[in-house]
């Protein structure tokens, strides 16, 4: 819990403060886990493709990254401009260094499954580092990828089958949490 949530007022026990700011902000974090299983599968299917793809999740991580920022520093009372200006740096380093990643693939000194694996690798270590600064819930984002990591590298055929399982469950969240809204 960062310094601005620990002199919030008392109420519902969320690290976002209301119930539904708690839940939007764990669909969010479901949702990039299920964007990160499908780059998973997508990488392993397509260089090109996975290629494409990371540079086009950067963004998407990057944005959500930054208003997460945002809200931090309008929370405890700092400018949002240099909170947003850090997370825009931070994450076009892992645009470069995806990149990168994908140059060393075409020159042959990295396999294409290893590519699409390190460039998951550097967006948990980039989402990692954003949940220091930003909100914790990209540390969480961050552990879960460097497991899918791992996951990835020893189950290698199974990708696919992981990448399901994966969908599977942010479906199952997703449906359970609209099941409790109506209720």
């Amino acid at each position: 819990m960062s310094a601005p949530e620990a002199g919030a007022p008392s109420g519902p026990a969320t690290p976002g403060g209301s119930g539904r700011s708690f839940r939007a902000e764990e669909i969010v974090l479901l949702g990039l886990v299920l964007l990160s299983g499908i780059g998973m599968a997508v990488s392993g299917a397509s260089r090109d493709l996975g290629y494409r793809y990371w540079l086009a999740m950067t963004p998407v991580f990057g944005v959500l990254s930054a208003v997460a920022a945002a809200s931090e520093a309008r929370r405890g009372g700092l400018s949002v401009a240099p909170a947003v200006g850090r997370e825009v740096l931070h994450w076009s380093g892992l645009a470069v260094a995806v990149c990168l990643v994908y140059l060393l693939e075409q020159r042959g000194e990295i396999t294409h499954d290893a590519a699409g694996l390190v460039a998951l690798l550097l967006l948990a270590l980039t989402a990692y580092l954003a949940g220091i600064r930003a909100n914790w819930r990209f540390c969480v984002l961050g552990a879960i990828l460097a497991c899918a990591v791992a996951a990835a590298a020893v189950l290698q055929g199974f990708l696919w089958v992981l990448a399901l399982v994966a969908l599977l469950v942010v479906v199952g969240a997703a449906l359970l949490w609209m099941r409790e809204r109506r209720a």
